[in-house]
């Protein structure tokens, strides 16, 4: 929604340490920047193992600024069709997507198209455990001092303390079923691309928080469910509003979500564009 590259590290890549926690199984930690490189010499610096993190994973840090050089030539693209092509996904937004794809391909890269279909269903599944874990996580503010949390905040913890322990058991075997058909479609490409919000930022009056937050998350938020990294990177502006694409890849190779980004920031000036000043009615900028 504002035009940056923004980067949603594999869960345990990054430490979340010190962050306010909203739900154990989601919370992660990326970098958001102009440019592919500088996310990756951001990601260069974060990412690692912390003992203090039970969720953190010791593993090898990639060289993330050697990776985004290399050429994206052969690398196959899997476009997510079928419900990432539907409603509530506008048509200008899916015009500036297909001209991302076909620059990608100028690029050598193997564009074909792909679908998941469990998407809807997965999107339903990482509702009900994150609301059920934020409800879990706070607990206590809850019961305490619910009046300082925002309304459409403290509505959605209602929610997540109104799903029955059985209800989010059977969420967890669910999120196994989609990771598995992930994992399984990542087999035969390299990295996915999927619409990032289904139109641009809306006016912030006379929407319905709960409903738009669905909306804007019905897209992004499965990613986390899978437990795979997802990159955003802008592609164009509708009425003046950036547009961006969402690639996302194997679990912790976010250094080919990278590289893919950056050569297509190369041939492409969209991160370089900035917003025209909005001025106060008093003149100030």
């Amino acid at each position: 929604l504002c035009g940056v590259v923004g980067l949603r590290p594999t869960l345990g890549r990054v430490s979340t340490r010190g962050s306010l926690p909203v739900s154990w199984s989601f919370d992660a930690i990326g970098p958001l920047a102009r440019r592919a490189e500088d996310v990756a010499a951001v990601l260069g610096v974060i990412a690692g193992y912390d003992p203090e993190d039970p969720v953190c994973v010791e593993l090898p840090v990639d060289d993330y600024g050697s990776a985004i050089g290399r050429d994206v030539e052969g690398l196959r693209l899997g476009v997510l069709g079928g419900t990432f092509r539907g409603e509530p996904l506008e048509a200008a937004t899916a015009e500036l997507l297909d001209q991302a794809v076909a620059q990608l391909a100028g690029l050598g890269m193997r564009a074909e198209e792909t679908v998941l279909d469990q998407h809807l269903h997965a999107v339903q599944v990482t509702a009900e455990i994150l609301l059920a874990e934020a409800a879990g996580v706070h607990a206590r503010r809850l019961a305490d001092d619910p009046e300082h949390f925002a309304p459409d905040v403290l509505a959605r913890l209602r929610r997540g303390q109104a799903i029955s322990g059985p209800a989010y058991a059977c969420a967890r075997q669910e999120q196994r079923r989609w990771r598995r058909a992930v994992f399984d479609l990542l087999k035969h490409h390299d990295l996915l691309l999927a619409p990032a919000c289904p139109f641009v930022a809306p006016p912030i009056t006379g929407t319905d928080p709960l409903q738009m937050t669905g909306l804007l998350a019905q897209f992004i938020s499965i990613w986390g469910l899978a437990e795979v990294p997802a990159l955003v990177a802008p592609i164009g502006f509708v009425a003046g509003l950036p547009v961006a694409m969402q690639l996302i890849g194997r679990p912790f190779d976010e250094a080919t979500l990278l590289r893919v980004a950056h050569a297509y920031q190369q041939v492409t000036d969209w991160h370089q564009r900035r917003p025209q000043s909005v001025r106060t009615e008093g003149g100030g900028g």
